[in-house]
């Protein structure tokens, strides 16, 4: 029996499957210099040689929320890689504060409109919470800049929707 090298992933109950939710997993894979460069869709083959069942036909977060908002999208191929927006808060951020304050949700937030029509992504931008992961981008100390996992699935959501994305030329990781 051939194993891989994934976590162990577990299925949601069977009660939450079958209520239509769209399932994706968060997870995308790491690049020789440990940066986040590929789609989530690359996680599985990158880190799994031989396709474990179940996670053969789950789709990664950006495609099953494309899909559940009914939004039509080009899926990644292998060779194609996240094109980013900037090196982190490239997307606008609102504070977990601000939507359950009623002057925030009122004033500032336009008793919720600024909400139509978008995707929105609720998670962590805090650095506390340890969920950042080394960028393409570099300080000028040639430090990498670090990115929300929040703003990963932003960019790769962003990245579909917008039918944009870089493509590999040279496919040996070590040049």
């Amino acid at each position: 029996v051939q194993t891989c090298a994934l976590p162990i992933f577990a299925q949601p109950l069977d009660v939450i499957q079958k209520t239509g939710v769209h399932l994706g997993f968060i997870n995308f894979p790491t690049a020789v210099d440990q940066t986040i460069r590929g789609f989530g869709t690359q996680f599985v083959t990158q880190n799994c040689p031989v396709k474990v069942l179940h996670l053969k036909t789950l789709p990664s977060f950006a495609i099953a929320t494309l899909d559940a908002a009914k939004i039509p999208f080009t899926p990644p191929t292998a060779d194609q890689q996240l094109l980013f927006y900037g090196p982190h808060q490239q997307f606008p951020h609102i504070s977990f504060w601000q939507v359950l304050d009623s002057g925030q949700w009122q004033s500032v937030l336009n008793n919720g409109a600024v909400f139509k029509d978008k995707i929105v992504l609720i998670g962590s931008t805090d650095i506390l919470h340890q969920d950042f992961h080394p960028t393409v981008f570099f300080d000028t100390q040639h430090r990498a800049y670090k990115m929300s996992g929040v703003e990963f699935h932003a960019t790769a959501i962003a990245n579909l929707e917008e039918h944009r994305s870089l493509t590999v030329l040279i496919t040996n990781p070590l040049l």
